[in-house]
């Protein structure tokens, strides 16, 4: 699945193929990484029709799960970032 963090609003925006998979990713993330939860961070889910082309661009993330979304939350910016995502379009 693939994810778009927004590390400045501290949402992570997520495509799901449906809501069973939307409400266990929920589950296992609020579960085992409540410290990202306690520090505000939500998950915002879209189906593939809802985000084709918004996911598929370079700023988007693959992850294999709630605990790989917890790593790259934790890892931060991308390196190459300049925190402004508007700029990266064009990657």
């Amino acid at each position: 699945m693939k994810a778009i963090i927004d590390f400045e609003g501290k949402k992570a925006h997520v495509e799901v193929t449906d809501i069973v998979e939307a409400g266990w990713l929920g589950f296992e993330f609020a579960k085992h990484h409540i410290d990202l939860v306690r520090a505000g961070w939500m998950l915002w889910y879209y189906g593939h029709e809802d985000v084709v082309g918004a996911l598929s661009g370079g700023n988007a993330t693959e992850v294999g799960g709630a605990d790989s979304l917890a790593e790259a939350i934790r890892a931060g910016f991308p390196k190459s970032c300049c925190h402004d995502c508007c700029c990266r379009r064009d990657d």
